[in-house]
């Protein structure tokens, strides 16, 4: 069994750092407690996989947490949204963190996580309904860690390139690679 700690969000956690003023562990709290309170969100990752089309960021870390252990597809907000809409079938996505800017790229048959007013709230939205889930209650939830525990070689994240998908590991997010590289900076 993995050790949690050996999971980037949980080593984020630890680190007392902030992105954009904003410390990780808050980050990593609103994204579990998104899960908490939004069992559309845990339907739909029960039987497909997240992906996130966010810019680098504080939305980026919470939505890693949100996802929970599963393999989330990274996706290139400058794609058009033809091939979104191709990645995101091709890899068996159901829901997909994003912000509102960047929302009307996707195809409306998705569950989406706007994370706009992270970390006070979401919006999910799926089938037509909108739900706001008031991410307040993370305030008290302090995340322990360590940050001396080697990071896994289990799977957190994948994108395509040139029409492959790559995947990288929790330890390989930390060692500048794709498109988490930015964490590196931050870390």
């Amino acid at each position: 069994m993995t050790n949690p700690f050996s999971l980037l969000p949980y080593a984020l956690a630890a680190s007392n750092r902030a992105v954009g003023g904003v410390s990780m562990n808050t980050l990593v709290a609103a994204g579990f407690t998104l899960l908490q309170r939004s069992a559309p969100l845990v339907r739909t990752l029960a039987t497909s996989r997240p992906a996130l089309l966010l810019p680098p960021g504080a939305s980026t870390l919470c939505a890693l947490a949100a996802c929970d252990g599963h393999v989330a597809l990274l996706l290139d907000h400058n794609a058009p949204p033809k091939n979104l809409a191709q990645q995101l079938t091709a890899a068996g996505v159901g829901v997909v963190f994003t912000v509102a800017r960047l929302a009307d790229r996707l195809p409306s048959n998705l569950t989406s996580v706007l994370l706009d007013d992270i970390p006070y709230q979401a919006q999910v939205h799926t089938q037509g309904t909108e739900r706001v889930v008031d991410l307040g209650s993370h305030v008290g939830l302090r995340l322990e860690g360590r940050l001396d525990v080697p990071l896994s070689d289990a799977a957190i994240a994948s994108w395509f390139v040139n029409g492959a998908q790559v995947t990288i590991s929790h330890a390989e997010a930390l060692d500048g690679m794709g498109p988490l590289a930015w964490l590196r900076n931050i870390t």
